[in-house]
């Protein structure tokens, strides 16, 4: 009897081991699942910038699957721009940092970093030996 319960015993820790390889891997193919997906593709974002040149201005940005936007200023020194954008391009850093840039038809080179999982954007606006922009803000949603 001795020997059947120390035997079941350590079938059970097998079992469990194994099972926590198979859950730690599920996991880590989720999360890597997470991480390749883009959460831009048809999703409208809007953040605020709180910090930079442009602090108080409020964008309401649509993703399309395509690299494209639509990309529109609802508050701020630019309320009531839009501008449809072509060439939009996503990289993932990571732990929920994702990039975006694109290039404007007037020149400027827009980048951003959204970290969705602290509802913060960072950003660079540049225009080459012109002008250059650093800002900070929130995101405010995503829908």
């Amino acid at each position: 009897m001795k020997k059947f319960i120390i035997s079941a015993f350590v079938a059970l820790t097998i079992l469990s081991c194994n099972n926590s390889k198979t859950n730690d891997e599920e996991s880590k193919k989720e999360i890597n699942k997470v991480e390749m997906e883009n959460p831009f593709n048809g999703k409208t974002i809007q953040h605020t910038w709180t910090e930079g040149a442009f602090a108080g201005g409020t964008y309401q940005n649509t993703y399309r699957g395509d690299k494209t936007a639509t990309l529109r200023a609802i508050a701020g020194s630019e309320k009531g721009m839009k501008m449809e954008q072509k060439n939009v391009a996503y990289n993932s850093l990571g732990h929920g940092l994702w990039l975006a840039t694109w290039l404007e038809e007037n020149g400027y080179t827009v980048s951003i970093v959204f970290d969705f999982p602290n509802k913060k954007v960072t950003g660079v606006v540049t225009k080459p030996a012109a002008e250059f922009y650093a800002l900070i803000g929130t995101i405010d949603s995503v829908n």
